[in-house]
């Protein structure tokens, strides 16, 4: 019996991971930059605000998404 639960856990999970693939794919066309953020993207964002050029942006909601939600 518990060989045919794994066996059964594998085939949801192989599922689960097709799925999840399926729609990283479909986000990544909808992007105009073409690829999955990295932690470098947002990163290069934090630490231009902690820049003094970047001082008198205050209470913004900056958008880090390669241009999704355009």
């Amino acid at each position: 019996m518990t060989k045919y639960l794994c066996a059964l856990l594998l085939l949801l999970l192989q599922e689960s991971i097709d799925e999840g693939k399926k729609i990283v794919e479909a986000m990544i066309s909808q992007t105009p930059a073409g690829r999955i953020g990295e932690p470098k993207d947002i990163s290069a964002m934090v630490a231009f605000l902690c820049l003094p050029v970047a001082s008198y942006i205050t209470g913004q909601i900056l958008a880090v998404d390669g241009g999704y939600i355009i």
